[in-house]
């Protein structure tokens, strides 16, 4: 209720993963985001370690956590407002790399 369907369709790993078949893909390329934002904001999360290539999912939490803080929290409300979370990344381990190419990420569909 607190996630419009363009911000799911602008997440690169949906867009890398459902290329021009978007209306063919699965439903869970879309809910995976959905989901890791609710476990973060389950935990009250202030900060949270993430790989430079995460950014992008941990920016969409924070997106979710305030639409709902807004939605719902707003004005006074009786509800607690979820934390915002803010990410860490630590430089040494901002990226894993593959162990067979240590200029590739590690991939499931390379098999390493």
């Amino acid at each position: 209720c607190c996630t419009p369907l363009g911000w799911l369709k602008r997440m690169t790993q949906f867009k890398s993963k459902a290329g021009k078949q978007q209306d063919e893909s699965s439903a869970g390329l879309l809910t995976y985001p959905v989901l890791q934002a609710a476990d973060i904001a389950l935990y009250d999360a202030q900060l949270v370690p993430v790989g430079q290539d995460q950014l992008q999912h941990l920016e969409f939490a924070r997106d979710v956590v305030q639409a709902f803080n807004s939605r719902f929290c707003a004005n006074g409300g009786s509800n607690k407002q979820l934390v915002v979370p803010r990410a860490v990344v630590v430089n040494s381990a901002a990226r894993v790399m593959s162990l067979k190419d240590a200029t590739s990420k590690v991939s499931k569909v390379l098999g390493n």
